[in-house]
């Protein structure tokens, strides 16, 4: 038998291997959490609709009543009332943060506001009646700053605008029936671009592309459905979220691909948002579940609301897909408020006596560990016994529970010579 101080030198060597070795090899998908950020907990509205973090790294909320800023603690409100922090409008559809730390609102009734964190000043533009070089709508949509700096907005009725900073005006496009180089429809979803500069506009009657040098549109016929968001992946692959399906378009020859999950209903085949975390992760909206799209093999994993599972989404209406620069994932929903997961891969994985769980122990106070020559670990616990853990072979992990004849209270494994 090994003296005393061999085996504690063995067991605290045992206890470096072990986890080593669970860090290496075993690979054990876990079911998501979703933390959730409410009205309960201070959010201003359960309608998220935008999601952005600023220079400074606060995470900035966009929602039906406030625009909320948060600290990772605390969440600051803004709205139009008197007192506190104000803005114009407090129904923010979309945030564009700017180079200069500067806030761009889109909000649905009250035009284009820009918020200097510094001063906290906020500017308001909104549409004259007569004026043509002011904001074309006062619903706004959607914002995109392109390749060269220029912002442009989208609106509910009224077509494309770019903002003009040096004289605070707007030049607008709109739909013209007598035009065919005009933009098709004038309810602008979303805004991109493509690697040439031309802006990539989603409307009500699908797809236009926009150069802004020659100020012409043309529609890409092959698209036929709504589109609500324009997506490159981080393979310069181009995705439609459509009313009817995720859609992969190859811009030049306009071929489309479209897929829908086929177990999940008309709701969920209503696209409104795309993302691709930084683990490659690609991560789709609807209307009705979030989904994790699998692009090699064209399939979806989805996550919905469950009333018996407090770990799960709070809604299923999907508005915003954002991921911070701490690899958290923020998912706005229409009526519950926001949810947030933690994207970055666990270093170790964990396991105690979870019911139903693939793995685990027999009790969940563990005393003793020690690691054999043949790559079993065994596991001494207060009131369970004995378990092993069978660390070999394709990545199999196995765990037993070791029959005692008497106590099962183990503080110390050794191994016997011979």
């Amino acid at each position: 038998m090994k003296n005393k101080l061999d085996v504690i030198r063995f067991f605290t060597f045992s206890i470096f291997t072990v986890f080593l070795c669970l860090f290496q090899i075993i690979s054990v998908d876990a079911e998501l959490v979703f933390q959730k950020l409410q009205t309960k907990d201070g959010l201003s509205h359960d309608t998220v609709y935008s999601i952005a973090q600023d220079n400074n790294g606060y995470i900035w909320f966009g929602t039906e009543d406030g625009l909320n800023k948060y600290n990772g603690y605390t969440i600051e409100i803004y709205r139009s009332e008197k007192g506190g922090n104000k803005i114009g409008n407090a129904n923010i559809s979309t945030i564009l943060v700017d180079d200069n730390n500067q806030l761009f609102l889109a909000s649905w009734g009250g035009g284009l506001q820009v918020l200097n964190q510094e001063t906290g000043l906020v500017k308001i533009y909104k549409n004259i009646e007569g004026d043509s070089t002011s904001l074309s709508d006062n619903n706004v949509h959607s914002l995109f700053r392109d390749s060269i700096g220029r912002i442009w907005i989208g609106t509910y009725t009224q077509g494309l605008n770019q903002y003009l900073p040096e004289t605070e005006t707007f030049e607008s496009y709109k739909h013209d029936e007598n035009n065919a180089s005009s933009l098709s429809n004038n309810r602008v979803w979303w805004i991109n671009e493509d690697k040439n500069g031309n802006l990539l506009i989603a409307t009500n009657s699908g797809l236009d592309i926009f150069n802004p040098d020659t100020k012409e549109f043309k529609k890409v016929e092959t698209v036929t459905s709504r589109v609500r968001t324009i997506y490159w992946d981080k393979d310069d692959n181009l995705w439609l979220g459509t009313q009817k399906g995720l859609c992969q378009l190859e811009l030049e020859s306009s071929n489309i691909e479209c897929f829908i999950n086929p177990e999940e209903d008309t709701a969920a085949s209503v696209i409104t948002s795309i993302y691709e975390d930084s683990y490659q992760n690609f991560w789709v909206g609807t209307s009705n579940g979030l989904n994790i799209f699998d692009k090699a093999n064209h399939t979806f994993e989805r996550f919905v609301f469950n009333s018996s599972d407090t770990n799960s989404l709070s809604n299923n209406d999907i508005r915003a897909i954002f991921e911070d620069e701490s690899s958290n994932l923020w998912i706005g929903t229409r009526g519950g408020g926001v949810n947030k997961i933690n994207i970055k891969p666990s270093k170790f994985d964990s396991y105690s006596t979870t019911p139903n769980q693939l793995i685990t122990l027999s009790d969940k106070n563990v005393f003793s560990l020690y690691a054999d020559n043949s790559n079993n670990l065994w596991v001494g616990t207060n009131n369970g016994g004995l378990n092993l853990f069978d660390l070999k072979g394709n990545n199999k992990v196995l765990m037993d529970d070791i029959a005692l004849e008497s106590n099962r209270n183990l503080t110390d494994i050794v191994e016997m010579n011979g």
